[in-house]
């Protein structure tokens, strides 16, 4: 127990968008959890290990094995009578469902998980739902849904003091006033996301937003 446990902790350290980020040593351990797993038939922690792997394999740009692991942890987690295990994986295969273009399946998991985090209390999720979801709005054309979605998600972020759920949804939401022309604004959105990212060591806001700063700052 306290060896799979150490794998799955270890795993945990080096799929997180930090300093330490390591995909490829990430899902090695997580490899060698769920050969553990899968022995003993331990549902809950299949459902925590395939959820883990969802961003691993999106960062790797590999839509198809995100959205299989993803279903993997559904299913587990379901089996397992999680409500919390089923509320990070709603909230993480959205993404999955989102890459592979399919949004309606991604706009019902963002769903789901919100409710899940209302349900539980889980004020992280609540507000990193509703921003994952306003990107899938964005990249449908409804502006509007997710320029409300994003600022429902900063003011949960702020709320709770979260750092790295503010610089996604400030990092993300800039894209409106720069699709509509208001560069000061998407300026000012980018920065400020940095800024918080900067502040924690979070890796993914500067990767995402530093080339669209210095496309804005040549103007």
């Amino acid at each position: 127990g306290l060896f799979r446990s150490a794998l799955a902790r270890q795993a945990t350290i080096y799929r997180t968008p930090t300093t330490r980020y390591d995909a490829e040593r990430a899902d090695a351990l997580i490899e060698e959890v769920l050969v553990i797993a899968r022995a003993r038939e331990d549902r809950m922690l299949i459902a925590e290990a395939q959820r883990d792997r969802i961003h691993i394999h999106l960062n790797r740009g590999q839509v198809q094995r995100a959205v299989i692991a993803g279903e993997e942890s559904l299913s587990a987690g379901t089996a397992a009578g999680s409500p919390e295990q089923l509320m990070y994986t709603w909230n993480d295969i959205m993404c999955a469902y989102r890459e592979a273009g399919a949004f309606d399946r991604a706009r019902q998991a963002a769903i789901r998980a919100a409710e899940l985090a209302g349900e539980i209390g889980n004020k992280p999720i609540s507000a990193n739902s509703r921003s994952a979801r306003a990107t899938l709005e964005f990249m449908d054309g409804n502006y509007d849904t997710a320029a409300r979605l994003w600022s429902e998600a900063d003011a949960i972020a702020e709320s709770i003091g979260n750092f790295w759920g503010r610089a996604m949804s400030l990092g993300s939401s800039a894209w409106i006033p720069f699709e509509r022309g208001d560069l000061g604004a998407a300026i000012h959105g980018w920065e400020e996301s940095l800024r918080l990212a900067e502040a924690v060591g979070f890796l993914m806001p500067p990767s995402m937003h530093r080339g669209d700063l210095a496309w804005c700052y040549r103007l």
